[in-house]
């Protein structure tokens, strides 16, 4: 029987956030109060005026697929937004892309610019899913220390 998942995505470790994540949301069931330092969520709710523009979006329609680089008049605002912000002039029709996440981001940078066999160069400590869309690719991570690497034992005894 062929295998279902590909070499290439067995290779790639989990997110050990994602892991510490799912341990601390079961101690919050069991009542324990913590403050999450795993991912890169808020600690709110989404304001109220973000859900009232999303509610407006669907009653007015807005509930079909969008371009595949997002919405021209968004991508047309972050430019805006740059330029006045940040000093920075891009076009939104060629130079901006909207994405769901920053894993998401990261993935289609790297699929768009390795190649098999190319070495990257990665910070340790580093966002993890670098490591990981560069393997996807079948590229090779090579880790450059930036301090000495902390043991993750402490990890394994929560």
């Amino acid at each position: 029987m062929k295998q279902l998942i590909a070499n290439r995505v067995q290779a790639v470790q989990p997110f050990l956030g994602r892991v510490m994540f799912e341990k601390a949301k079961a101690l919050e069931r069991k009542g324990e109060k913590l403050i999450h330092f795993e991912l890169g969520e808020p600690d709110f709710d989404t304001p109220q005026h973000i859900k009232d523009a999303a509610k407006r979006a669907l009653d007015e329609g807005h509930t079909h697929y969008a371009p595949n680089a997002g919405i021209l008049e968004l991508r047309e605002a972050l430019a805006e937004k740059l330029e006045k912000e940040n000093n920075l002039e891009v076009d939104p029709a060629t130079q901006i892309c909207v994405t769901v996440g920053s894993q998401e981001a990261a993935y289609l940078a790297v699929m768009c610019t390795i190649e098999a066999g190319d070495e990257v160069l990665i910070t340790d400590p580093g966002y993890y899913t670098y490591k990981n869309c560069i393997q996807m690719a079948e590229g090779r991570p090579v880790l450059v220390p930036l301090k000495k690497k902390m043991s993750l034992a402490w990890i394994k005894r929560i």
